[in-house]
């Protein structure tokens, strides 16, 4: 077996399908693990219900319905299903596409009944994401490329049945896990990857190492260089969009990172 293989095998894909993005208020109504066996993503999944209807925006989403879930327990009421359905016990990273949501979202979960289960994945750094690999990877500054995980199937053209759909939980991690694969052998022929040293280390420092964002993505200013975006603008943007605040869903650490180098250098 390769570091590659082995690497692979310790890994779990996650994904979770939720009421909404707060993580205070929202709930887990799915969640999907995949583990690699005999080369092939085998995936469990698990609906659970809420004390929080779905809303509509969101099942229009995930296409789960309110009565998909009716008279399911609830998260905290099937830790032990959880932990199964994500391979808990032997998973040496977790990874996800978008990983900072759903470990929020998990940690948010666990915590609500102070359920220590979950508390070596609290961190970042026990995640990979390949969202943030293929920023890495494929160009990062903004509107050069797309990075959701149905544009990145159809873009690289990864080996998913095309029977199978979008959005559902266990699909998502079936698609996550082809596109990991894909985004390793891309990393390899990059050179960004050694692939006789460990390749979980490395995949970490690709992962999480700051992007240089150059181009501003929204609003008025969409597409100007960074450099050429005033700064009564970028004050403004700290205290009213998503992006920059570390408590929402959509919070982007390297865009973030970014305005405070430019205030930092200007003021």
């Amino acid at each position: 077996m390769n570091k590659i293989q082995e690497f692979l095998q310790g890994v779990t894909i996650l994904d979770t399908e939720t009421t909404g993005v707060n993580f205070k208020e929202d709930q887990i109504v799915e969640v999907a693990g995949g583990r690699l066996v005999n080369g092939e993503w085998i995936v469990k999944e698990l609906l659970m219900g809420s004390t929080k209807p779905i809303p509509p925006g969101a099942s229009a989403v995930n296409y789960i319905s309110n009565n998909m879930i009716k008279g399911l327990p609830t998260f905290s009421q099937c830790y032990d299903s959880i932990s199964d359905t994500i391979s808990l016990s032997d998973t040496v990273y977790m990874v996800a596409h978008n990983s900072n949501f759903d470990r929020r979202m998990m940690v948010a979960s666990y915590d609500r009944d102070s359920n220590t289960d979950f508390d070596r994945f609290k961190v970042q750094e026990d995640w990979i994401c390949t969202w943030k690999l293929s920023q890495q990877l494929l160009g990062h500054r903004y509107n050069e490329i797309k990075y959701g995980l149905s544009y990145l199937r159809y873009l690289l053209e990864l080996d998913v049945d095309d029977s199978l759909p979008a959005h559902r939980a266990a699909a998502d991690v079936t698609t996550c896990g082809k596109l990991l694969e894909k985004l390793i052998d891309l990393a390899v022929e990059y050179d960004f990857l050694d692939p006789t040293d460990d390749i979980g280390d490395q995949l970490l420092h690709l992962c999480w190492k700051p992007l240089d964002i150059t181009t501003w993505p929204l609003g008025k200013h969409k597409g100007k260089k960074i450099k050429d975006v005033p700064t009564d603008y970028f004050l403004w943007c700290i205290d009213n969009i998503d992006l920059l605040n570390e408590n929402h869903a959509k919070y982007d650490k390297d865009l973030a990172q970014t305005v405070e180098k430019v205030l930092e250098s200007r003021l």
